[in-house]
């Protein structure tokens, strides 16, 4: 779904639509643990993983403040932003 919205809306900056908190699509993404959709926006979408929410998060932060849900999506969400420059 977020792949299709995303495909059919050229005018959206994935680093600008944030919600009340500043959290762009991208923390949510690595909050809930969502691999591949964290690899769609950056890939594809090229969303910044240095952007903090309100609260001074960056994606990277919120997967790690959400390890214990799921320690092997976690290790691969770190080593996925990790990488990214």
């Amino acid at each position: 779904l977020i792949k299709e919205i995303l495909d059919n809306n050229d005018d959206i900056n994935v680093n600008q639509f944030d919600d009340i908190d500043g959290r762009i699509p991208l923390h949510t993404a690595a909050s809930n643990g969502h691999l591949h959709v964290i690899e769609f926006l950056i890939d594809k979408y090229h969303a910044n993983i240095h952007i903090k929410d309100k609260y001074g998060n960056t994606p990277f932060t919120e997967a790690v403040n959400n390890q214990h849900k799921n320690p092997q999506i976690y290790n691969a969400i770190k080593e996925l932003l990790s990488s990214v420059n």
